[in-house]
């Protein structure tokens, strides 16, 4: 039986067809700081442009580029055999030591790529200890093919942000035939066989129109931590946008809400079993080097499928602070990055013009030192989160 990865706990708080993507990607990026999973090597199972099953208000990544509801509408797909070569020559430049995990996440949700359970069968196979993480939105979670992959896995983040059809569809924007009680049926369903580490994580969500949904307070809430309560899951993930959301109009929840609702989720779970993120700071330290030459492209990689600011960057990649600013103005000054102001920060990322890629959205997030206040695990009000699913 495996042995359980070492999970953040906190206290209070392969077919025929070949993939089209362009030349010189790699499925591989990062690694990235993350509020929850310490230094983690991402790994990109679907590649750009964005494709998803679902449309989140608050996503990081932007718009949904191509939007499915199943993976066989998927015209290519990544294979296993291409992820575990990207992986070995990345493993050239990083020391596997300093990494907490390898998580399949990226440009998408990474359940539509059908050979999901065959890439982490040869991921493990090469990082040996290194436990493996997925972070999914849990829409595909209800098919029996995607719940046997996922199973491979340490450590499954399952995203639940609302229990309400109509909260949910506000929030999450789902393709048409994707409906919420599968997607708890299915996540449900993955919790009792009992594969892996299952995590939810919920991105609770204000917002500036009164049309639009919230999940932080009200029914929306009391009915989502009822099904949190019916699941039972092994750790519940409270999260909060820190990055620039899709849409302009929606709003991180407050730390005092944050904190009610983390009471709220720690009287049905147990406090040991909740993880609170307030806002990002990092400790510890990134061992990656990379030559001149290579700098450009790494940065606009990470930049690819997460916002980053100049901070985040450094600490990727492993880079002095005046290094990476050099960089960014001179990618700027060519148009292939842009930028953002969203809660007093600055973001980077990609404009979508470099040819390493093609077309794309993305952002990043940060390593965070998580300290225990009053019995709360909280991300420090320095730190920053990481993937798609983070919120």
């Amino acid at each position: 039986m495996r042995s359980r990865p070492s999970i953040p706990t906190a206290r209070r708080a392969t077919g025929s067809r070949s993939s089209s993507k362009p030349l010189g990607y790699s499925t591989v990026y990062g690694p990235v700081p993350s509020w929850r999973l310490g230094l983690s090597l991402g790994i990109d199972p679907i590649g750009p442009p964005k494709t998803c099953t679902f449309n989140c208000v608050y996503c990081q990544l932007g718009p949904t580029v191509r939007q499915v509801s199943s993976p066989l509408d998927l015209r290519d797909s990544v294979r296993a055999a291409r992820i575990v070569g990207d992986l070995g020559r990345a493993l050239r430049r990083i020391d596997l030591r300093r990494i907490s995990f390898v998580t399949f996440s990226g440009s998408g949700e990474p359940t539509l790529n059908l050979h999901l359970g065959g890439m982490i069968d040869g991921v493990k196979e090469v990082v040996g200890d290194v436990p493996v993480a997925v972070l999914t939105n849990s829409s595909l979670m209800y098919r029996p093919d995607v719940r046997a992959a996922l199973s491979k896995a340490d450590l499954v983040v399952a995203k639940l942000d609302s229990a309400d059809e109509s909260t949910f569809r506000g929030i999450n924007r789902p393709a048409l035939t994707i409906g919420l009680d599968r997607v708890i049926d299915g996540i449900r369903s993955f919790k009792e066989e009992g594969s892996a580490f299952l995590a939810i994580q919920v991105m609770f969500i204000d917002s500036d129109r009164d049309a639009v949904p919230v999940n932080f307070k009200g029914r929306p809430l009391r009915r989502l931590l009822e099904v949190i309560s019916d699941i039972g899951p092994d750790q519940v993930q409270i999260n909060t946008p820190t990055r620039p959301p899709s849409e302009p109009y929606i709003r991180r929840v407050g730390r005092r809400g944050l904190g009610e609702i983390y009471d709220e989720v720690a009287g049905i779970v147990g406090k040991e079993k909740v993880l609170l993120v307030t806002s990002p700071r990092v400790i510890g330290e990134p061992s990656v080097s990379l030559a001149d030459d290579l700098i450009e492209g790494e940065v606009i990689r990470l930049l690819e499928r997460r916002p980053c600011s100049a901070h985040d960057i450094s600490l990727s990649l492993d880079l002095p602070p005046q290094r990476v600013r050099r960089v960014l103005r001179d990618l700027s000054r060519r148009g292939l990055i842009l930028s953002r102001k969203y809660a007093r920060r600055v973001f980077f990322y990609s404009s979508g013009r470099s040819t390493l890629t093609g077309p794309m959205r993305g952002r990043p997030r940060k390593l965070s030192s998580t300290r225990v206040h009053g019995g709360v695990m909280r991300v420090d009000a320095k730190m920053a989160p990481d993937s798609c699913y983070s919120g």
